[in-house]
């Protein structure tokens, strides 16, 4: 029995130390992804706003991917949806830090 004991507390100090390595890895990437979520500044250089593509795609919204986000959820700040999905969500969290939505403000991108 003392080294079935044994095994056994082996396999759960390997179970808990990965699953501790890949929950600090994560961690660690989680502000790098909202960062990329949340998308540009709204203000473009101007050797920017020829390429109209590349800053439609950087506006798409994170849900349908397919209208430009004009929607910024408070107060997480992240400006990462269009109306039409806002309207839609069944649950009013904000899809990137899922914190509950307060309010929105619209925003025009010229």
């Amino acid at each position: 029995q003392s080294m079935s004991g044994r095994i056994i507390v082996g396999a759960i100090v390997l179970v808990v130390s990965v699953g501790a390595s890949v929950y600090y890895y994560l961690r660690s990437r989680r502000p790098q992804a909202q960062a990329q979520a949340q998308g540009p500044s709204l203000s473009l250089s101007s050797s920017s706003r020829g390429d109209t593509k590349e800053v439609s795609e950087q506006l798409q919204c994170v849900v349908c991917l397919d209208r430009e986000r004009n929607i910024m959820l408070q107060p997480c700040n992240h400006f990462c949806l269009c109306d039409a999905c806002h309207q839609r969500l069944k649950r009013r969290v904000c899809p990137i830090c899922n914190r509950p939505i307060a309010s929105v403000l619209p925003v025009f991108v010229s």
